[in-house]
C-alpha cells in the first residue's frame, strides 16, 4: 500500500482582519490540496539519557520520548478511540497519510493533541492527534548504543548517530536497530530498521528537512494454536518449541519518506510537506 501527501500550513503572527483573512484562504486552499492516494489494497528496554518525557510534556494529555511515555492519552487510545487508526497522523503538525509506522531512528517521540489543544491544526478530529517529531541534532551532537535483553534470549540494539557542519548549517541524524523476540510458545520474531534526517537551514528563518525510513520484518511467524479434546484437561505445553510449519510467517517492508520547509516571516510562518509512505507484504502465510 503506497501514499503520497501534499500539506501546507499557515500561522499568522498578527491579529488584523487581513491577516486573519489570509490564514482563513491558505486553511481551505491547503485543505483541498491535501491528498492522499492509495494504490492498492484500499521492547529489558533502555532511554538515553538526554530523553526526558516529563520536561518533553506541553500538557496532561500525552506525549512519548524515546521509550518512554506519559499522559492520559496514547496514540492508540484517546478517549476510547485510536487516532492511529482514524488516520489522524501528523508530522511536524503536518497531515501525512501514513501507510507504514515510524522507527525509532526518524522520530524522537510523539504528542497527544486533543480539545482545544488541536485546534491550531488543520483538519482538528474529535479523536484527537498524534504529532510526531522528527529527531533532531541536540545543542552537543551526542551519539548513542542502546542494548535490549529480552525473555528467552532474545536481544536486540539500537545505534543512533548525529552531526553538524562547522558552520552550522547542515546537520544529519541516523542510525541502524535490530530486535529478536523469542517467545513462550516457540515463535521467533526478528524486525531491522535503519533511517535518518538531512536538514539544512541556509538562515534563521528558513529550513529544509529530508529523511527517509526503513522498517523490516524480516520474521513473524504466527502462534500456533492447541484445541484440547472434550471432557480431558490438555497435557502441560512445553515451552519455546515450535509445532507449526516453517513457512507460516509474514514478511513486511514499511517506508516512510520525505521533505518538510519552514519559511518564518515577520508577518506569518509558512510550513510545507511532501511525504510518500508505503508497507509492501513480501510473504504471509497462515495455518
Amino acid at each position: 500500500m503506497h501514499s503520497l501527501s501534499f500539506t501546507g500550513r499557515l500561522h499568522t503572527h498578527s491579529s488584523s482582519r487581513t491577516a486573519q483573512a489570509a490564514r482563513r484562504r491558505f486553511s481551505a486552499l491547503a485543505s483541498g490540496v491535501v491528498l492522499g492516494c492509495a494504490l492498492g489494497a484500499v521492547e529489558v528496554s533502555a532511554q538515553r539519557a538526554a530523553e526526558n518525557v516529563v520536561r518533553a510534556a506541553d500538557d496532561a494529555f500525552g506525549a512519548s520520548v524515546g521509550e518512554e511515555q506519559i499522559g492520559l492519552y496514547s496514540s492508540g487510545n484517546v478517549r476510547g478511540f485510536s487516532p492511529t487508526s482514524a488516520g489522524n497522523i501528523r508530522l511536524e503538525g503536518l497531515f501525512i497519510d501514513r501507510q507504514a509506522g515510524f522507527s525509532g531512528r526518524l522520530v524522537s517521540g510523539s504528542s497527544i493533541r486533543a480539545g482545544l489543544s488541536a485546534q491550531g491544526y488543520l483538519l482538528p478530529a474529535p479523536t484527537g492527534i498524534v504529532d510526531f517529531s522528527l529527531r533532531r541534532v541536540a545543542e552537543e551532537p551526542t551519539q548513542s548504543v542502546i542494548l535490549r535483553l529480552n525473555e528467552y534470549g532474545g536481544y536486540g540494539f539500537a545505534v543512533d548517530l548525529q552531526g553538524r557542519s562547522s558552520g552550522g548549517s547542515l546537520e544529519a541524524t541516523g542510525g541502524v536497530g535490530y530486535d529478536r523476540f523469542e517467545l513462550g510458545d516457540g515463535t521467533t520474531d526478528e524486525f531491522a530498521s535503519i533511517g535518518g534526517t538531512l536538514r539544512y537551514q541556509p538562515s534563521e528563518r528558513i529550513e529544509v528537512t529530508v529523511f527517509a525510513d526503513h522498517q523490516a520484518t524480516l520474521q513473524d511467524q504466527l502462534s500456533p494454536r492447541y484445541f484440547p479434546q472434550r471432557g480431558s484437561i490438555p497435557p502441560r505445553v512445553p515451552r519455546r518449541t515450535f509445532v507449526g510449519q516453517p513457512w507460516v510467517e509474514i514478511g513486511i517492508d514499511d517506508y516512510n519518506a520525505g521533505l518538510v520547509a519552514n519559511l518564518e516571516s515577520e508577518f506569518a510562518d509558512f510550513s510545507l510537506g511532501v511525504f510518500h509512505s508505503a508497507s509492501e507484504t513480501d510473504r504471509q502465510a497462515g495455518q
